[in-house]
């Protein structure tokens, strides 16, 4: 019997995976399909970021998931989408998702943080992305990084990086005539001793 209900067993597993709503989103696809700063002509979308060790966000899953159910159903459609941030450094970034999770709604070039202090039950993340972001201070969608930025970005970080060398330099360099200081101060401290010595016993002989 095991055996023969194995198949079906499967077939539930896929659609129950194929079913959802939730759309993985990453450093590479994120404003292609979102379009957040790009004119959000793919609608509006209501993002969580998480962490996979956060036990909040792991208890968050099934409800992140009928979330999304309800708002792909309803007129207008919602997108869900969800964004590992500590793999996606850049999309981390680019909306300073650091406090997980992070739920943010994202409609016409603006952006609303969802309070951390906000129960997060199914009935008002749905009801946060239907109306209750107006409650919220909008933010304006950073724009995605252009070539010319990550070009300034990477000068900034070769010039930073230069300035550490320069700065270990530097050390070495004043701790090093430091050094050479301490060692001629003794080597003419020692002479300038042997010269007094040799006087004093010059004189005593001469007495």
């Amino acid at each position: 019997f095991e055996l023969a209900m194995r198949p079906f067993i499967a077939a539930c597993l896929v659609v129950a995976v194929s079913s959802s709503h939730v759309v993985d989103l990453n450093d590479d696809n994120f404003e292609h399909l979102t379009q957040a700063g790009t004119g959000a002509t793919t609608g509006d979308w209501f993002i969580k970021f998480f962490a996979p060790w956060c036990h909040h966000c792991q208890a968050l899953i099934d409800r992140w998931d009928q979330t999304a159910t309800e708002l792909k159903s309803g007129v207008p459609a919602i997108n869900v989408g969800r964004i590992d941030a500590t793999a996606n450094k850049k999309i981390q970034e680019r909306f300073k998702a650091y406090q997980f999770p992070a739920l943010i709604f994202f409609r016409n070039g603006q952006l609303y943080r969802y309070p951390i202090e906000n129960k997060r039950s199914v009935e008002e993340l749905v009801d946060f992305a239907r109306s209750g972001y107006a409650k919220v201070t909008p933010e304006p969608v950073p724009r995605p990084p252009t070539w010319m930025d990550k070009q300034i970005e990477f000068f900034w970080h070769d010039m930073e990086h230069i300035l550490d060398i320069r700065k270990s330099a530097a050390t070495v360099l004043v701790i090093g005539s430091f050094l050479a200081g301490v060692v001629v101060t003794l080597v003419c401290t020692r002479l300038c001793c042997g010269r007094r010595n040799a006087k004093v016993e010059d004189s005593k002989k001469s007495q």
